[in-house]
Formats: structure tokens, sequence, C-alpha cells
């Protein structure tokens, strides 16, 4: 009976540091989850736009991340979230008379109704989307709204 003692105390003194090893690889993964993002989240950079869409239905601004290009316009970066599966767009025209005509199914209501209208970093555009060049950082607001 002697042998078996120490062979179980051996045995729950090591179940005890598992234990104990355990706890803290759990403690270790919560803190520094805390502290970076996720590994997919996506930020903004200077090297980058972000391309907001606001359905006007309440629903969160949906932000999508596109890497900038030397002379990339709204156009063109609505074309790369399009072809990275991030929304769905179209648009008519060509060149600096293009415009967006309906984003994620929601269609432009014409000239009585409500459209999509966009700002560049909080500044109302006053032309196309084809015709505003962007630089890293911009920031494009989509607004389903109507002409004031």
């Amino acid at each position: 009976m002697n042998r078996e003692q120490p062979k179980n105390e051996s045995l729950v003194c090591f179940a005890s540091i598992i234990v104990a090893m355990l706890a803290l690889l759990i403690a270790y993964r919560v803190y520094t989850n805390d502290e970076k993002p996720a590994p997919n989240a996506q930020q903004q950079s200077d090297s980058s736009i972000t391309i907001a869409i606001d359905s006007g239905d309440g629903q969160p601004l949906r932000e999508v991340f596109i890497d900038i290009r030397d002379g990339m316009t709204v156009i063109d970066a609505m074309r790369r979230a399009k072809a990275a599966g991030s929304i769905e767009f179209a648009a008519q025209g060509r060149g600096e008379g293009s415009f967006v005509t309906q984003i994620n199914g929601v269609a432009n209501g014409g000239a009585d109704g409500r459209n999509w209208l966009f700002d560049i970093n909080g500044a109302e555009a006053q032309v196309g989307a084809g015709a505003i060049e962007l630089k890293g950082g911009d920031r494009v607001l989509w607004r389903f709204g109507a002409y004031e």
C-alpha cells in the first residue's frame, strides 16, 4: 500500500501541473487577442482607401478597404471592390462621365427619387465618380438619398 500512495500523489501533482499550464495558456491567448486586431481585420492606411456605403435603411455602414493605385478614380475603386467580391454595383457612362446607378441591389430612383450620392473625405462630390482621382487615406462615402 505504501507504493500506491506515492504513485497517486504523483498522478495528482502531474494533473495539477497540466491544469495550471492550460489555464496560463488560455489567459495568454485572451490577453494577446484583446490587444491585437484579428488577422483578417482590415484597416485604413496611407496605401489604401475606404469605401463606405450607407443605403439609408438604418443599417450600419458597410466599409470596404481597397489598396490604392496611381491614377485610381472612385469608379476604378468601385470596380476593384466588385472584382474582390466586396460589393455589387452598376454604372453608366465612360471615363469622367461614369456614374453609379446601383449598389448592392439598391437602384437610383431618378430625378424625383433617391439616388446614390458620394462624398470624398466629408465633402460632397461635384463631378462624377469617373472624374475624381483618389489618394491614399481617402474615404469615399456612398449614401442613398435625395439631391438637395
